[in-house]
């Protein structure tokens, strides 16, 4: 079952997430689980030259109440999948809207 569904007109992948602030951290998305990709919900302007950052627009953050809930959701659904996440307590899973 989906426990919380939150859209975003726009989030950023960082490839360097070691580069960033320690209060651009509170911005953490999801931290996903194959290749421990970082997704924010915003990037400071300061920071913003020195990463190499990729903007995704009109996401959908999914946080689920199992990992088998989130698979099941998965299903077919590989089009529009970003990334998912099983490193905190909610499996959660970003995807295109």
């Amino acid at each position: 079952m989906i426990k919380v569904k939150k859209i975003y007109k726009k989030i950023f992948f960082v490839d360097s997430p070691e580069k960033m602030t320690s209060d651009g951290m509170d911005d953490l998305l999801m931290v996903s689980t194959k290749n421990w990709n970082h997704y924010f919900s915003k990037i400071s302007s300061k920071v913003k030259s020195k990463l190499n950052i990729e903007k995704m627009e009109d996401v959908n953050l999914l946080k689920f109440d199992t990992g088998e809930n989130m698979r099941k959701y998965m299903k077919g659904r590989e089009k529009n999948l970003i990334d998912f996440s099983l490193e905190f307590d909610e499996p959660c899973l970003l995807e295109f809207a």
